[in-house]
């Protein structure tokens, strides 16, 4: 049997203010209306923008000139008010097939100004596809429509997803519905998920089952800024083996910036590979990142945060290497960048540019 079966744990969940958090992912951030429209607030745009067009440039040297290897553009479209409407990165929509293009667009009711609909075109090597999130009037998805797209047999896997909540919306049941049936490829399960809110309505734990698997994420909050400080992620499969078992630790600073984000992976499996990092920032006096360190140390899958315990005493604490990276910016007049550029330090405190993105922006007038 050929699997084509996905799920994703890593991806860029929307907290923070002044970087986004990199690594565990909930699943309940995919159903809520409050969490599905891409986060901007941590870009610190001023001045009512329209559209803003980023162009990032990644370079190498040859004869100690600057080559560009790869170029990639991000734009944002905003309403007048401020909502996000369209989100794109990588190649042009007309270029979906076998590419790296991203499409997000946001639909908002004109009258109350709440996310109806969000549509997100996928380009990805060989599979490229769609899907559509309706969404119901308490702003939580009630149904997803997935399509693939430029695959030989992309119709085989086309399904709509129904989302039954209770009344409370603190559980949902996830049920699928494929176009056509098949014995070659593997179908989503369906599932439930059971969350716990605290009383600020921020997520503090989610469960999963399914056929053959559960999870369990846990999630503590900085009282302060409803952020996480602490995330755990378990999975109980068929076989101990491979069963993901992440911890994940975020230190922030007076403004909710991110200081400090690591991964611990206590993973078994038969292989050294690792989902296991850990970073440093800071920040300028315009919120914007200064300056990334990498902390992780060698032979370890474990990281030093508060909360996190590194149990391989075989480990060497060293840093990987001493390398970091700096960032430079000019501003226009309201304060938003318009250039950045991306330098890498080594031990002998040379500067070296590896990229640089130029940043166009378009501002609404007198609200049009």
């Amino acid at each position: 049997m050929t699997k084509l079966y996905c799920v994703v744990f890593f991806c860029l969940p929307l907290f923070g203010s002044g970087q986004l958090i990199r690594g565990i992912h909930s699943f309940y951030e995919t159903i809520a209306a409050e969490k599905l429209v891409r986060n901007t607030k941590t870009e610190h745009f001023r001045g009512n923008p329209k559209q803003v067009t980023e162009i990032r440039r990644v370079t190498h040297f040859q004869e100690n000139e600057p080559v560009y290897d790869t170029v990639t553009t991000t734009r944002y479209q905003f309403t007048p008010d401020g909502l996000l409407m369209v989100f794109s990165k990588g190649d042009s929509l007309a270029k979906l097939e076998d590419s790296r293009a991203l499409y997000e667009v946001y639909d908002f009711d004109p009258k109350t100004r709440k996310l109806t609909k969000v549509t997100v075109y996928n380009g990805q090597i060989q599979y490229s596809h769609i899907i559509t999130r309706y969404i119901n009037t308490r702003g939580f998805v009630a149904s997803e429509r997935f399509q693939a797209l430029f695959h030989e047999n992309a119709e085989l896997f086309h399904y709509t997803s129904r989302y039954e909540y209770n009344s409370a919306h603190t559980e949902v049941s996830v049920r699928y519905q494929y176009d056509m049936a098949s014995d070659q490829y593997e179908r989503q399960e369906n599932k439930k998920y059971i969350f716990r809110l605290n009383g600020h309505g921020q997520l503090i734990s989610e469960t999963l089952t399914e056929k053959g698997f559960s999870s369990a994420r846990n999630i503590s909050r900085h009282p302060k800024w409803q952020l996480p400080v602490q995330v755990s992620y378990i999975e109980r499969c068929a076989t101990q083996n491979s069963c993901l078992n992440l911890h994940q630790s975020i230190e922030y600073d007076n403004k909710g910036n991110i200081l400090a984000e690591s991964l611990s992976d206590f993973t078994i499996r038969n292989a050294l590979w690792s989902y296991a990092y850990c970073n440093r920032f800071s920040y300028n006096d315009k919120n914007d990142l200064a300056e990334k360190k990498n902390c992780m140390v060698a032979k370890t899958r474990q990281i030093h945060l508060p909360g996190i315990t590194n149990n391989n005493n075989n480990a060497s604490f060293e840093p990987i290497n001493d390398n970091y990276t700096v960032y430079e910016y000019k501003y226009d007049e309201k304060g938003n960048w318009t250039e950045r550029k991306e330098f890498l330090v080594n031990r002998q405190k040379e500067r070296v540019m590896v990229a640089v993105t130029e940043r166009v922006l378009a501002y609404y007038t007198n609200g049009a």
